[in-house]
Protein backbone atom coordinates (compact mmCIF):
# COMPACT_ATOMS: atom_id res chain seq x y z
CA UNK A 1 0.00 0.00 0.00
CA UNK A 2 1.62 3.25 -1.07
CA UNK A 3 2.45 6.22 1.44
CA UNK A 4 0.05 8.60 -0.45
CA UNK A 5 -3.14 5.90 -0.30
CA UNK A 6 -2.77 5.73 3.46
CA UNK A 7 -2.33 9.62 4.12
CA UNK A 8 -5.09 10.51 1.80
CA UNK A 9 -7.01 7.93 3.50
CA UNK A 10 -6.29 9.31 6.89
CA UNK A 11 -6.89 13.29 5.32
CA UNK A 12 -10.65 11.71 4.58
CA UNK A 13 -11.03 10.33 8.01
CA UNK A 14 -9.84 13.14 10.47
CA UNK A 15 -11.38 16.26 7.82
CA UNK A 16 -14.77 14.59 6.31
CA UNK A 17 -15.28 11.64 8.64
CA UNK A 18 -15.71 10.07 5.65
CA UNK A 19 -16.98 6.28 7.09
CA UNK A 20 -19.99 5.38 7.44
CA UNK A 21 -19.23 3.53 10.03
CA UNK A 22 -16.18 3.12 12.78
CA UNK A 23 -13.32 0.65 11.31
CA UNK A 24 -12.37 -2.16 13.54
CA UNK A 25 -9.44 -2.56 15.04
CA UNK A 26 -7.33 -5.58 14.01
CA UNK A 27 -8.79 -7.75 16.93
CA UNK A 28 -11.98 -7.35 15.46
CA UNK A 29 -13.29 -4.75 18.53
CA UNK A 30 -14.00 -1.22 17.85
CA UNK A 31 -11.85 1.95 19.28
CA UNK A 32 -13.64 3.98 21.90
CA UNK A 33 -14.75 8.06 21.25
CA UNK A 34 -13.46 8.01 17.47
CA UNK A 35 -13.74 11.62 16.71
CA UNK A 36 -15.80 13.64 14.32
CA UNK A 37 -14.81 17.43 13.12
CA UNK A 38 -14.77 19.30 10.09
CA UNK A 39 -17.23 19.41 7.33
CA UNK A 40 -19.80 16.13 7.30
CA UNK A 41 -20.14 16.18 3.22
CA UNK A 42 -21.17 12.50 3.22
CA UNK A 43 -24.27 10.43 4.76
CA UNK A 44 -22.81 9.00 8.11
CA UNK A 45 -24.88 6.69 10.39
CA UNK A 46 -23.57 6.58 14.29
CA UNK A 47 -23.44 3.24 15.59
CA UNK A 48 -23.75 2.11 19.50
CA UNK A 49 -20.28 0.03 19.11
CA UNK A 50 -19.16 0.71 22.80
CA UNK A 51 -20.31 -1.20 25.26
CA UNK A 52 -19.92 0.51 28.65
CA UNK A 53 -22.44 3.26 28.53
CA UNK A 54 -20.00 5.66 30.44
CA UNK A 55 -17.81 5.91 27.57
CA UNK A 56 -18.51 8.09 24.49
CA UNK A 57 -18.93 6.68 20.78
CA UNK A 58 -18.16 9.36 19.21
CA UNK A 59 -16.00 12.59 20.34
CA UNK A 60 -17.08 15.86 18.49
CA UNK A 61 -13.98 18.26 18.12
CA UNK A 62 -14.24 22.17 17.30
CA UNK A 63 -16.89 22.86 14.67
CA UNK A 64 -18.46 20.04 13.27
CA UNK A 65 -21.15 21.03 10.06
CA UNK A 66 -23.66 18.53 9.10
CA UNK A 67 -23.93 18.96 5.39
CA UNK A 68 -25.50 15.33 4.74
CA UNK A 69 -27.84 12.90 6.25
CA UNK A 70 -26.40 12.28 9.73
CA UNK A 71 -28.35 9.26 11.63
CA UNK A 72 -27.57 8.32 15.46
CA UNK A 73 -28.75 5.30 16.45
CA UNK A 74 -30.87 4.55 20.13
CA UNK A 75 -27.74 4.60 23.06
CA UNK A 76 -25.15 6.36 21.20
CA UNK A 77 -22.84 8.34 23.74
CA UNK A 78 -21.84 11.79 21.77
CA UNK A 79 -19.25 13.78 23.72
CA UNK A 80 -18.95 16.78 22.99
CA UNK A 81 -15.41 18.92 23.85
CA UNK A 82 -14.82 22.16 25.23
CA UNK A 83 -15.90 25.11 22.90
CA UNK A 84 -17.31 22.19 20.04
CA UNK A 85 -20.90 22.59 18.07
CA UNK A 86 -22.73 21.10 15.71
CA UNK A 87 -24.12 22.50 13.01
CA UNK A 88 -26.63 21.43 10.83
CA UNK A 89 -26.60 23.34 7.54
CA UNK A 90 -26.75 23.44 3.44
CA UNK A 91 -28.53 19.95 2.83
CA UNK A 92 -27.85 18.55 6.40
CA UNK A 93 -30.13 16.77 8.56
CA UNK A 94 -29.65 15.37 12.03
CA UNK A 95 -32.21 12.57 13.20
CA UNK A 96 -31.19 11.41 16.63
CA UNK A 97 -33.76 9.45 18.13
CA UNK A 98 -33.12 7.07 20.74
CA UNK A 99 -35.84 4.80 22.47
CA UNK A 100 -37.29 5.36 26.23
CA UNK A 101 -35.26 1.96 26.89
CA UNK A 102 -32.26 3.17 25.06
CA UNK A 103 -31.53 7.09 25.38
CA UNK A 104 -28.90 8.93 22.92
CA UNK A 105 -26.50 11.15 25.36
CA UNK A 106 -25.13 14.60 23.95
CA UNK A 107 -23.15 16.26 27.04
CA UNK A 108 -20.07 17.78 27.50
CA UNK A 109 -16.35 16.33 28.45
CA UNK A 110 -17.35 16.95 32.39
CA UNK A 111 -20.14 15.20 34.08
CA UNK A 112 -21.70 18.43 35.43
CA UNK A 113 -21.17 22.10 34.37
CA UNK A 114 -22.70 24.74 31.77
CA UNK A 115 -21.60 26.18 29.21
CA UNK A 116 -18.79 23.76 28.29
CA UNK A 117 -19.40 23.40 24.43
CA UNK A 118 -21.55 25.37 22.32
CA UNK A 119 -24.67 24.19 20.36
CA UNK A 120 -27.00 22.02 18.36
CA UNK A 121 -27.82 24.35 15.75
CA UNK A 122 -30.34 23.54 13.19
CA UNK A 123 -30.12 25.69 9.93
CA UNK A 124 -32.22 22.53 7.40
CA UNK A 125 -35.54 22.30 6.81
CA UNK A 126 -35.24 18.87 6.49
CA UNK A 127 -38.17 16.62 8.14
CA UNK A 128 -35.75 14.56 8.94
CA UNK A 129 -34.06 16.96 12.09
CA UNK A 130 -35.59 15.74 15.26
CA UNK A 131 -34.25 14.77 18.49
CA UNK A 132 -36.04 12.45 20.08
CA UNK A 133 -35.54 10.38 23.60
CA UNK A 134 -32.00 11.95 23.86
CA UNK A 135 -30.21 13.51 27.19
CA UNK A 136 -28.46 17.16 26.20
CA UNK A 137 -26.16 18.84 28.86
CA UNK A 138 -23.78 21.07 29.69
CA UNK A 139 -24.14 23.69 26.49
CA UNK A 140 -25.32 26.87 25.70
CA UNK A 141 -21.73 28.92 25.71
CA UNK A 142 -22.68 31.29 22.81
CA UNK A 143 -23.89 34.32 23.17
CA UNK A 144 -24.84 35.02 19.69
CA UNK A 145 -26.72 32.00 19.15
CA UNK A 146 -27.91 31.87 22.81
CA UNK A 147 -29.76 28.29 22.82
CA UNK A 148 -28.18 24.56 23.89
CA UNK A 149 -30.92 23.51 21.39
CA UNK A 150 -31.33 26.30 18.56
CA UNK A 151 -33.50 26.74 15.66
CA UNK A 152 -31.89 29.32 13.24
CA UNK A 153 -33.42 31.01 10.72
CA UNK A 154 -34.89 28.54 7.95
CA UNK A 155 -34.09 25.74 10.48
CA UNK A 156 -36.57 23.22 11.67
CA UNK A 157 -36.59 21.09 14.42
CA UNK A 158 -38.96 18.11 16.33
CA UNK A 159 -38.09 18.10 19.76
CA UNK A 160 -39.91 15.20 22.18
CA UNK A 161 -38.85 13.11 25.47
CA UNK A 162 -35.51 15.19 25.71
CA UNK A 163 -33.94 16.22 28.82
CA UNK A 164 -32.54 19.25 28.37
CA UNK A 165 -30.00 20.33 31.25
CA UNK A 166 -27.32 22.77 32.20
CA UNK A 167 -27.36 25.02 29.32
CA UNK A 168 -25.48 28.27 30.44
CA UNK A 169 -27.97 30.08 28.16
CA UNK A 170 -31.50 29.19 27.26
CA UNK A 171 -32.48 25.60 27.15
CA UNK A 172 -34.34 25.72 23.64
CA UNK A 173 -34.14 29.04 21.47
CA UNK A 174 -36.04 29.64 17.68
CA UNK A 175 -34.14 32.68 15.80
CA UNK A 176 -36.84 34.38 14.01
CA UNK A 177 -40.12 34.27 12.15
CA UNK A 178 -38.66 31.49 9.65
CA UNK A 179 -37.57 29.39 12.05
CA UNK A 180 -40.21 25.91 11.61
CA UNK A 181 -40.69 24.53 15.31
CA UNK A 182 -42.49 21.67 14.56
CA UNK A 183 -42.95 20.46 18.58
CA UNK A 184 -42.01 20.42 21.58
CA UNK A 185 -43.64 17.72 23.87
CA UNK A 186 -42.72 15.13 26.89
CA UNK A 187 -39.23 16.90 27.59
CA UNK A 188 -37.75 18.07 30.95
CA UNK A 189 -35.97 21.24 30.72
CA UNK A 190 -33.99 22.41 33.57
CA UNK A 191 -30.81 24.38 35.30
CA UNK A 192 -30.52 26.14 32.13
CA UNK A 193 -29.01 30.15 32.89
CA UNK A 194 -31.74 31.52 31.07
CA UNK A 195 -34.93 30.80 30.29
CA UNK A 196 -36.63 26.86 29.30
CA UNK A 197 -37.54 27.64 26.16
CA UNK A 198 -38.02 31.01 23.93
CA UNK A 199 -39.95 31.58 21.33
CA UNK A 200 -41.87 33.74 19.18
CA UNK A 201 -45.75 34.33 19.32
CA UNK A 202 -46.68 32.30 16.72
CA UNK A 203 -44.53 29.52 17.77
CA UNK A 204 -45.99 28.76 21.46
CA UNK A 205 -48.78 26.36 19.50
CA UNK A 206 -46.25 23.98 18.85
CA UNK A 207 -45.14 24.09 22.72
CA UNK A 208 -47.17 21.02 24.55
CA UNK A 209 -48.43 20.61 28.08
CA UNK A 210 -46.43 17.21 28.59
CA UNK A 211 -43.12 19.46 28.99
CA UNK A 212 -41.83 19.96 32.94
CA UNK A 213 -38.66 21.36 34.48
CA UNK A 214 -37.58 23.66 36.71
CA UNK A 215 -34.46 25.30 38.54
CA UNK A 216 -33.93 27.63 35.20
CA UNK A 217 -32.53 30.81 35.57
CA UNK A 218 -36.27 32.02 34.62
CA UNK A 219 -38.59 29.11 35.27
CA UNK A 220 -40.80 30.29 32.68
CA UNK A 221 -41.11 30.41 28.94
CA UNK A 222 -40.10 34.00 27.22
CA UNK A 223 -41.83 34.96 24.60
CA UNK A 224 -41.26 37.80 22.14
CA UNK A 225 -43.64 39.93 20.75
CA UNK A 226 -44.94 39.30 17.09
CA UNK A 227 -48.27 39.51 15.54
CA UNK A 228 -50.33 36.87 15.38
CA UNK A 229 -51.55 36.07 11.75
CA UNK A 230 -54.16 33.10 12.57
CA UNK A 231 -55.74 31.23 15.41
CA UNK A 232 -53.42 29.62 18.13
CA UNK A 233 -53.87 27.88 21.28
CA UNK A 234 -51.57 28.59 24.03
CA UNK A 235 -51.51 25.29 26.19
Amino acid sequence: MSKQFIITSLLCISLFACNKDPVPNPDGSFPECIELSGTQATPLTLTNHVTDPSVPDYCISGDYFVEADLIVEPGVYIRMKNGSKIHVRNNGSFYCVGTSGSKITIKGENNSGAGQWENIHFSTLSAANQLVHTNVSGGGNSSTYDGMVFIGYQGRALIENCYVSSSSTNGIKTESTTSNLTGISGCTISGCGLYPIEVNSRQVAAIAPSNIGGGNGTDQIEVRSLQLQSPATWS
